[in-house]
C-alpha cells in the first residue's frame, strides 16, 4: 500500500509537477533547496515531513505541508488562561483552483523563513507568515500575461483568516504525540482530549465481534484526559499486576474515569 510518506510516491509525484510546469518551484522568491543541502533551526530536517510543529520561543509554529496549511499559536505562559492562534488554511484551495505550485507551503516555510521565524513573538511570526503570503500572491499574479476578472480579490479574500483565542490548556506540548500501551492484562490509549481504558478480564468476545462494542473505562473531563496523558508519558505498564491494578494507580492519582458498558449490559 502507497502512502503519501513513500519516498519513490514523493519522487514520482516532484517529477510529475515539474513535467507539467517546470518553473513551479519557482514561483516564490525564495524557493526550497535541495534535502542534502538544506538545513533547519537546531539540526532539525523538515525537508521530508508532512507535518511538523516548532517552537519558536514566544509561539509555536505548524505546517501541514500534505493539507497545506500554516498554524502560528501564542505560547501559554503564566498567569494567562487564554492564547492566540491564526491559521491559513485555504491555501490548498489556491493550488488546486488556480493551479499554484504543489509545492507553496513548502516554499513559504523554507529554511529561511523558518530561521527569520526563530525567537519571534506572536505578533512578530504573524506578520513574517503574512508577509510572505503576500509575496507568493504578487509573485503568482505577476507571472499571469493579465489579470482576468476578479482574480487579485479572489486571492486575497483566501489568504484572509481570523485570529481565535483558546484555552492555554488547550494548547498541547510541542513533543505530543497520541499515546497507545498495552500489556496482556490492559490497553490504554491516551490523548490530549479523551483517554480510554480496556481491560482483558472485562473482554466480550461476542459484542466485540458481532455487535462491534467493547466496554471500556474513559476520562471524565479533559483535564483528567491531559492527567493521564502525562502519566503515560514514561509510565511501564508491567510494572501493574492488572488492569484493576492500574485502575486503583489512577484513582490514587486523582484521574477522573468511568465505566462506559456496551449497550447490553
Amino acid at each position: 500500500m502507497t502512502t503519501y510518506t513513500d519516498e519513490n510516491f514523493l519522487k514520482n509525484e516532484i517529477a510529475l509537477c515539474l513535467l507539467a510546469d517546470p518553473t513551479c518551484l519557482d514561483q516564490v522568491e525564495d524557493t526550497q533547496e535541495a534535502p542534502e543541502a538544506q538545513e533547519a533551526p537546531e539540526a532539525q530536517d523538515f525537508t521530508n515531513l508532512n507535518e511538523y510543529r516548532i517552537d519558536l520561543g514566544g509561539c509555536y509554529l505548524a505546517v501541514d505541508n500534505f493539507f497545506r496549511s500554516i498554524e502560528i499559536t501564542e505560547k501559554p505562559s503564566k498567569g494567562n488562561k487564554t492564547v492566540k492562534q491564526k491559521a491559513w488554511t485555504n491555501i490548498n484551495w489556491l493550488v488546486r483552483s488556480l493551479g499554484i505550485s504543489n509545492f507553496l507551503t513548502e516554499n513559504l516555510v523554507n529554511r529561511a523563513t523558518r530561521e527569520a521565524l526563530q525567537g519571534s513573538t506572536y505578533q512578530e511570526a504573524v506578520q513574517i507568515i503574512e508577509d510572505r503570503l503576500q509575496n507568493a500572491k504578487n509573485t503568482y499574479l505577476a507571472s499571469l500575461p493579465e489579470i482576468k476578472g476578479d482574480i487579485a480579490k479572489t486571492i486575497q479574500d483566501q489568504l484572509y483568516t481570523n485570529e481565535y483565542y483558546l484555552k492555554a490548556n488547550q494548547i498541547k506540548p510541542i513533543d505530543y504525540k497520541d499515546i497507545h500501551k498495552s500489556v496482556a492484562s490492559f490497553s490504554v490509549d491516551s490523548d490530549w482530549e479523551t483517554g480510554r481504558i480496556f481491560l482483558a478480564s472485562d473482554y466480550d468476545e461476542f459484542m466485540h465481534h458481532v455487535e462491534g462494542q467493547r466496554a471500556f473505562y474513559t476520562t471524565k473531563t479533559h483535564a483528567s484526559a491531559r492527567k493521564l496523558w502525562k502519566l503515560m508519558k514514561d509510565i511501564d505498564l508491567t510494572r501493574f499486576e492488572s488492569g484493576e491494578d492500574f485502575l486503583n494507580f489512577l484513582s490514587k492519582k486523582r484521574v477522573g474515569i468511568e465505566y462506559v458498558p456496551t449497550c447490553w449490559r
